[in-house]
């Protein structure tokens, strides 16, 4: 009877759905269109379902019109043309022939009609396209005729020594089919050498423009390509190069990764590759200002955490020169209008320019919260522009699309749903918003306190970190809840106040939540992403659990802190299993999602080995497969299976058979040794990967966490 109220209320819960993406269209001194997408997860489809709504905004009279929701699942990427005239869309197509598992088409709209398609797959060009955040994308060149994508390069047709036929392709590779071939890891297999190409409309033809030589020195399959743009020739292209060698590392989640902002171009029918970035740089997300007079992009430096401050670069395109706009920021910074800027940690720059082709508009997490900045690329002055004090951290606010000096965003937090906002911007803020849809509170009585905390010792460099409570209020009535404590994974993201459907989910069942952002977070300043590596096992746990003990003070009148639970995956989870074995008496349940349980064995079994050696203060090298006794030993006392025997609360582990971040084996090796230990355990195993993100199975896990809690600890449905 109770998991039946727990599976309706979270009927209910993902109902809700969460934006993916926004465009601003035609827009006039009167009115704007606006195109969005938004994403929800489907119970009976099995799927997480995408539907596109219409806006017509008349922004005289302030009134808007909706049209939609459309489903545009089957559409894995879109693209508006620059006039708006043409709509690209790419989708899987179910094929009609037994022997071809799927066709990838490109459709070409234009008003009501579809004016031209067409079947990649029989153009025999390359492989599947790209439609991942890494590599992928879908540019219309500025005369409209050609369509730039990234998709996988075509390989020989590998055959057996021995087989049917006799007469073997005189294209195909012998004796290859089971090679090993690399990948770029996590959501990332079968993604191993990817190219940009372009779909030429007028003449109906596909060509791959990224084969050649980096600066004419280099093999051609050293490098993968992708984030792809035109040059403001029309003709050649900017894009991202990877450095394939001496390995492909992981690189979701992973800024790090060695790369290049590279110019390719036609020269007398041969491909010139010049790069444009420096020496010992990871790089992303170039885009062109309108005037297409500059080229900016985010860029970082290859050593140290898997993510980090990044600094923004500008390069001149006529002049060609390359100069730094906003620096890496080690702690803080002072705005002009005395608002104070932590650094930018954002994975895209999207279409972030005002129509002054000098102003970008940006958002990143800022502590704990996500933030709006207007960003001079003259002068480097950056400017907090949110809608709130950066004191106050009411919600988080992203940008989503900026064109014609018009910016669309959406703004939520813990404590309410997701609403969408269209405002006229310069750089000095935005003014005259225009609410889109209004967002409504997700938890009745419930409020959100982001908290500021100290590390308790005096000595340390770095003290500063933040936490959020979500939970009833100290003048509530209330009584007796179960906290969840839930840091974050990563190390090196953050919680932000934002919507979360998990988190609202358990808020709904009644139990208060708090989430912390760790010394090592992003959004702190690079000093505060510096300070974690070495010290895993310690300082997070530290500041967990002491971010724990304030809450349950501060909440004492509304906590029960018999109650506390743990809740956290992946760096989360390595987290919540050292909280377990550290502070036996105070948690008394735990549900963890692919949890590192013991460091080690991820310098040779994780798609990023170089994580194990980072986060224990030491040095990676590609060279080095064997690691000493002293670097184990190491490795083993930071690790949460040092303290197994300490442990005494009931343990469920949620994980995935095709991890390749933190491999199934960590929680079925704690698993085990709580076994023997004759401690409560239990582990559910999923064909997924490290997120568990597969609708089934998120239902599956969230609602046998809630169990498991309830289980354990006396707690009333709220």
């Amino acid at each position: 009877k109770q998991v039946d109220k727990i599976v309706k209320l979270l009927q209910k819960v993902i109902r809700i759905p969460t934006p993916l993406s926004g465009k601003i269209l035609n827009v006039s001194d009167d009115s704007a269109t606006i195109s969005t997408v938004w994403s929800q997860a489907s119970p009976d489809r099995e799927i997480s379902v995408h539907s596109e709504t219409i806006y017509l905004v008349d922004r005289r009279n302030i009134t808007v019109r909706n049209f939609g929701p459309i489903d545009t699942t089957t559409e894995l990427l879109t693209c508006y043309s620059p006039s708006n005239t043409y709509r690209a869309v790419l989708r899987d197509v179910p094929s009609a022939s037994s022997k071809q598992n799927k066709r990838q088409v490109l459709e070409i709209w234009s008003k009501n009609t579809l004016w031209k398609s067409f079947d990649l797959v029989k153009f025999e060009k390359h492989g599947d396209v790209y439609t991942d955040g890494e590599f992928g994308c879908l540019e219309w060149s500025p005369c409209e005729t050609k369509l730039l994508y990234v998709a996988e390069k075509k390989t020989p047709k590998s055959e057996p020594f021995l087989g049917p036929g006799s007469k073997k392709s005189s294209e195909a590779m012998v004796g290859t089919e089971y090679d090993f071939i690399e990948d770029w890891g996590e959501t990332l297999v079968g993604k191993s050498q990817p190219v940009v190409a372009f779909c030429d409309i007028e003449t109906e033809a596909i060509e791959v423009i990224s084969n050649g030589a980096c600066d004419g020195s280099e093999a051609e399959d050293k490098w993968s390509y992708g984030q792809a743009v035109w040059a403001p020739d029309g003709a050649s292209i900017v894009c991202v190069a990877w450095n394939n060698t001496p390995r492909r590392l992981g690189l979701v989640y992973c800024t790090n990764r060695k790369s290049y902002i590279v110019h390719i171009r036609d020269v007398n029918g041969t491909k010139e590759i010049r790069k444009l970035s420096d020496e010992g740089r990871a790089v992303r997300s170039p885009v062109f200002a309108p005037d297409k007079s500059k080229l900016v992009w985010l860029e970082r430096d290859i050593t140290g955490p898997h993510h980090a401050c990044h600094r923004i670069v500008k390069y001149e395109w006529d002049l060609k020169k390359r100069s730094t706009v906003v620096d890496i920021i080690d702690k803080e910074m002072k705005t002009k209008s005395g608002e104070l800027f932590y650094g930018l940690y954002c994975l895209s720059l999207n279409r972030p320019w005002l129509s002054d082709s000098k102003t970008l508009l940006v958002s990143t997490p800022q502590r704990a919260s996500v933030r709006t900045f207007a960003i001079d690329t003259d002068n480097g002055n950056v400017e907090d522009i949110s809608s709130t004090q950066s004191s106050e951290e009411t919600f988080s606010e992203i940008v989503l699309d900026v064109s014609r000096d018009l910016v669309l965003c959406w703004r939520s937090s813990m404590g309410l749903t997701p609403s969408l906002m269209l405002g006229s911007a310069d750089i000095s803020g935005v003014k005259e918003w225009i609410t889109l849809l209004p967002h409504s509170p997700s938890v009745e009585g419930y409020h959100v306190d982001v908290i500021r905390l100290k590390a308790s010792r005096t000595t340390d460099l770095v003290r500063d970190y933040s936490a959020v409570y979500f939970g009833p209020p100290v003048d509530s009535d209330v009584k007796e809840l179960s906290l969840i404590v839930w840091p974050h994974g990563g190390p090196h993201s953050a919680t932000t106040n934002a919507y979360s459907l998990l988190c609202n989910f358990f808020a709904q069942l009644g139990f208060a939540i708090l989430m912390i952002n760790y010394r090592g977070s992003i959004g702190a300043g690079q000093s505060s992403v510096d300070w974690l590596p070495g010290r895993v096992g310690s300082s997070d746990i530290e500041d967990v659990h002491q971010a724990a003990s304030h809450v349950l003070h501060k909440y004492g009148s509304q906590l029960d802190p018999a109650k506390t639970v743990l809740f956290g995956g992946s760096h989360g989870g390595f987290i919540v299993l050292h909280l377990a074995g550290q502070y036996p008496s105070h948690y008394k349940a735990v549900a963890t999602r692919n949890p590192v349980a013991y460091i080690s064995p991820l310098s040779t079994t994780s798609d990023i080995p170089d994580w194990a050696l980072v986060e224990s203060g030491l040095d990676y090298s590609p060279m080095k497969y064997e690691l000493s006794a002293e670097e184990h030993e190491a490795m083993r006392s930071k690790s949460p299976i040092a303290h197994v025997d300490n442990v005494s609360a009931p343990i469920l582990f949620l994980l995935g058979k095709k991890d390749l971040r933190v491999p199934m084996s960590q929680g079925l090796d704690y698993y085990h040794a709580l076994k023997a230990r004759n401690i409560k355990t239990r582990a559910i195993v999923y064909e997924d990967n490290h997120g568990l993100v597969k609708v089934p199975h998120m239902i599956d896990f969230a609602v046998n966490a809630a169990s498991w809690f309830f289980e354990h600890i006396p707690h009333k449905l709220s």
